[in-house]
């Protein structure tokens, strides 16, 4: 069974007993644009660089209700969460699986009512094209991990520190990651060659985002590589301290080794979330 929800900051609309639906369009449909190369005494031409285009969802359905009076307040109701400015996102389950997406719906059209019915037909611009797996996914990468048991034999290992992790994009193109840094103590002593700065790689691809920023005690860094953001809880916008030579790398098909390292004394932990972004469900 299908079901849609549409939710903005305004509220939310629930397509179901009040709002039903009949037919949904446009769910895995969409076009491609490509930029075109001509060449002089040359036939045909060449074609690069396709990009997905925003795509349309179109919902159908009608408003059941006990009354005329009933009818025409859902009726407002749904026009005042569907008013053809807000933008919010698009919940989609089928079956198990659910999805989301970004969209902007155009008002409603409606029909004549018959009797304690009206039809209705809204239109969806989907205009970040993907949908995205409902769940997501969210992995450490820097973390402690405690090797103390109740039974344990020399040579002890108390705790184990890594600071890689793998990263499985199981969608259909390569996906933006959003990697929270959280700091923790400062430590005593640093083993490392350097003294300042946090390094991200992506060691599948070889891409790296380097900030020339030590983390402090109690901060948040948030990098934001769909965005392009980096932000710190303590002093907002740092995107000013990323080296010439950062990109703001997105995750392969298949597996990434993400390695967060961290120069400074302070201790760090750093988590990873993403979605698998699908061409369609």
């Amino acid at each position: 069974m299908e079901n849609i929800k549409f939710a903005t900051p305004q509220g939310e609309i629930r397509f179901g007993s009040q709002y039903m639906i009949t037919k949904i369009e446009g769910l895995n449909e969409g076009g491609v644009s490509w930029q075109e190369y001509t060449y002089i005494d040359t036939d045909g031409a060449e074609y690069d660089n396709g990009l997905y285009e925003p795509r349309t969802l179109t919902v159908t359905g009608y408003i059941r209700a006990n009354d005329r009076n009933a009818l025409h307040s859902s009726r407002a109701g749904l026009t005042r969460i569907i008013n053809g400015k807000n933008k919010g996102i698009l919940h989609y389950k089928t079956g198990g699986r659910q999805y989301f997406t970004e969209a902007i719906p155009e008002l409603p059209e409606f029909g004549s009512p018959s009797q304690n019915f009206m039809p209705f037909v809204i239109y969806f611009k989907l205009y970040k094209f993907y949908w995205k797996e409902e769940s997501g996914n969210t992995r450490d990468i820097w973390k402690r991990e405690d090797k103390i048991k109740s039974n344990f034999s020399f040579p002890l290992v108390m705790t184990v520190r890594t600071n890689e992790s793998v990263l499985f994009n199981g969608g259909d193109v390569p996906a933006p990651v959003i990697i929270k840094i959280y700091g923790g103590l400062t430590s005593a002593v640093s083993t490392l060659n350097i003294d300042t700065g946090i390094t991200v790689t992506n060691k599948t691809t070889g891409e790296y985002l380097e900030l020339e920023y030590d983390i402090s005690e109690n901060e948040v860094i948030t990098i934001d590589t769909d965005k392009a953001a980096v932000v710190s809880s303590l002093n907002g916008n740092i995107l000013h301290k990323m080296t010439e030579q950062s990109t703001f790398f997105k995750l392969q098909c298949g597996e990434n080794i993400i390695e967060v390292t961290n120069h400074s004394n302070t201790q760090a932990v750093a988590i990873a979330e993403f979605y698998n972004l699908l061409v369609g469900v």
